[in-house]
């Protein structure tokens, strides 16, 4: 009985990490009955969205959402062609509200670009002890308004983000605009006492560090330290943070193309040798071990996958044999954090999905049918996401005819329509015989985040067996007719 108490005891005392959760209610003008998408991203080298949350607008477009999250995170918040992103600490309550825009309107003086990352958003939160259970729409507005439970600004995670950023912009159109050539290190130090002046009482760990690499970062940009400074004084002996949206802002920032550049020992030919030849983790691995100013073990897997993304896009390495040693870092790094960058990058990179099937994609066409890609097997599909709103869009129609005269049977053009009001895209729907098929994405906006679709107009290239041979591929006008020959005719 003794030995089972003492047991029961120090079970009672290991350290336990329990779930947690926000609280978000938000208005969302404009965007009565739509689905409200709540996710984070699985890391921050691949940035591949993990989904936490949907929920559905009522007609007034309230929404209630109950979401968890363990640790301070980055919530994406995805509405329609809307996204926008707040930083969310556990065990916390936010109130949103947007104020999305209409999509049948050009807004004068400006661009409309429904796939704007960053929307207005004004965002409260609200004091500890102020937990928001969910509410209706009413309630939600009389707590909106009671100022009195909102969390001081400095208890705001996201207020003491948004006044850093405003405060860099100041400084920086006050110090650094107009003057490419100056050396900002004697600036940049005194805006450092400044932001310590109005931060340096916050204790908010999350923040703390968010402020110091916010720092790094601009030292890094300003050119006001040396990359061995910087190392030194931001990398070394620090723990590394792969979690931290700054940290790793910074890193990617730093580290760019420091595998390829600034370790002496290492060369081009060595890279590709480690590569295309051996496609060997461990050979890759042991390269950057000999960079004798990242010295921690953890920096130097986090610098070979970070390099392994660089090397999708340069010709010389073989994509195949990238691919296969991010598979083989998924399994055997030695830290779990980089073995989930490398599975993330072999799910979401839009240059590790070659030879993924897409035949199950659907779209509608105008008559209200759906089209499914599978009825063209055989043939190559030469898919262009664009909208009718978009001037670039519009410019490539033309070629785009030549593309599919050129090909006939051999390729199929489809332009999918992404615009999200019908007012835009009906009269591209109406064409009379057009050489290619016009359809509409059928809002399917998870279609457009497996493809990476982050700017239009973007190009997909499937093989005759269905399966994705290059995406992003090119447009028209910047040579798709002679690479699409080679492709289809060699």
């Amino acid at each position: 009985m003794k030995s089972l108490l003492f047991l029961i005891a120090c079970f009672l005392l290991l350290p336990v990490k329990l779930s947690a959760e926000i609280h978000l209610s938000g208005m969302i003008v404009n965007t009565p009955g739509q689905e409200v998408r709540i996710l984070v991203y699985g890391d921050q080298l691949s940035f591949r969205p993990i989904e936490l949350k949907t929920v559905v607008t009522d007609q007034n477009g309230f929404f209630n959402a109950i979401v968890p999250v363990d640790e301070t995170e980055e919530i994406l918040v995805r509405v329609g062609h809307m996204r926008l992103s707040f930083y969310a600490e556990p065990g916390q309550s936010y109130l949103l509200r947007v104020e999305a825009p209409d999509g049948s309107v050009m807004f004068e003086g400006r661009d409309y670009h429904p796939l704007s990352y960053h929307y207005p958003r004004k965002l409260r939160q609200l004091s500890p002890g102020h937990l928001a259970e969910p509410m209706d729409a009413a309630q939600w507005k009389d707590t909106w308004l009671s100022e009195d439970i909102w969390a001081a600004w400095d208890e705001d995670l996201n207020r003491l983000v948004d006044s850093l950023v405003q405060k860099t912009a100041v400084y920086l159109e006050r110090y650094v605009a107009g003057r490419p050539r100056a050396n900002h290190a004697a600036s940049l130090a005194a805006f450092d006492k400044e932001l310590d002046l109005v931060f340096g009482h916050v204790d908010n760990a999350f923040f703390n560090t968010y402020r110091l690499y916010y720092l790094g970062y601009l030292a890094r940009t300003l050119n006001t330290k040396s990359t061995s400074r910087l190392i030194e004084e931001f990398i070394q002996d620090r723990p590394v943070l792969y979690s931290h949206p700054m940290y790793m802002e910074f890193v990617r920032n730093l580290f760019d193309t420091y595998v390829f550049t600034e370790i002496p020992s290492v060369s081009m030919d060595d890279l590709l040798a480690a590569v295309n030849n051996t496609g060997s983790y461990e050979a890759l691995i042991g390269l950057i071990e000999n960079d004798t100013r990242s010295r921690q073990e953890m920096l130097h897997e986090l610098l070979a996958v970070h390099a392994l993304i660089k090397m999708i896009g340069i010709r010389a390495f073989d994509n195949v044999k990238v691919a296969g040693i991010l598979e083989q870092a998924s399994v055997n790094a030695s830290h779990d954090y980089i073995k989930t960058m490398a599975g993330n990058l072999l799910e979401h990179h839009p240059g590790m999905q070659t030879d993924r099937h897409l035949t199950s994609a659907s779209f509608r066409k105008a008559s209200g049918e759906q089209l499914e890609l599978s009825v063209f097997d055989g043939q190559h599909l030469y898919l262009v996401f664009m909208a009718g709103w978009c001037p670039v869009s519009m410019r490539e129609l033309m070629p785009l005819s030549q593309i599919q005269h050129h090909f006939g049977d051999n390729l199929q053009v489809i332009l999918v329509l992404i615009d999200q009001d019908e007012a835009t895209y009906a009269h591209l729907m109406r064409q009379e015989t057009p050489a290619y098929k016009v359809v509409h994405f059928d809002y399917d906006y998870r279609l457009l985040e497996y493809l990476g679709i982050r700017n239009i107009p973007h190009y997909t290239l499937i093989g005759p067996e269905g399966k994705i041979e290059v995406n992003p591929f090119i447009s028209p006008s910047a040579g798709a007719m002679s690479r699409l020959e080679n492709i289809i005719n060699p």
